[in-house]
């Protein structure tokens, strides 16, 4: 039987967690995609604030309203040229880890990445330097996630090329129309005569 989910921070406003977990609930939905940081005003989910204990509170508190998470989402910047910034990002994406596995959430899931710290477009993204920046920080995300027992999911064009160079037990490409597109196609009319091609 096919199940559907909803992202949580589309279908309702960042809030206290219980509050944001009550709204899932009452619109009845049982599988979300749930970005802790888009989510949730009254605990820090960034970079060395894992606790254990918020992991089993968040776990506990999806339980009672029968909500699953299908995709823990961590939002991170893997290909960011920085590598200060990109060492942060990773770890707080091992972080989200662990909170996965505490939750029972199918897998973490992230994009590619741009290759620029601000996150803006650029032709940059499509280079071979950008690639084996995207490239090394995946082998130590899936690295991470074989020891934790969590599967990483990835949606992005960066990926789709070296997909058989991390793919292991626990990596797994996330399917997502919009993003095998090029940032030049038009609207989305233009779009879709491609997808059709």
């Amino acid at each position: 039987m096919i199940q559907f989910g909803m992202r949580g921070h589309d279908i309702c406003p960042k809030g206290p967690l219980t509050q944001v977990l009550d709204s899932f609930e009452a619109l009845g939905i049982e599988h979300i995609q749930l970005a802790p940081g888009k989510s949730f005003s009254d605990y820090d989910f960034s970079a060395g604030h894992y606790s254990t204990g918020l992991g089993w509170y968040l776990g506990r508190e999806l339980a009672a309203r029968h909500l699953h998470v299908a995709v823990l989402g961590c939002y991170i910047n893997p290909a960011n040229p920085d590598p200060d910034a990109r060492e942060k990002a990773i770890l707080r994406f091992i972080d989200h880890l662990r909170y996965a596995k505490r939750i029972g959430a199918d897998m973490v899931g992230t994009e590619t990445g741009r290759f620029s710290a601000d996150f803006s477009v650029t032709p940059a993204t499509r280079t071979e330097e950008c690639y084996q920046t995207v490239l090394e920080s995946f082998r130590r995300i899936v690295r991470a996630a074989e020891q934790i027992g969590v599967t990483v999911g990835v949606e992005g064009d960066v990926a789709m090329n070296g997909e058989q160079r991390v793919a292991k037990p626990r990596g797994s490409g996330v399917a997502e129309g919009t993003r095998v597109l090029h940032h030049d196609i038009g609207s989305g009319a233009d779009a879709l005569s491609c997808a059709g091609k």
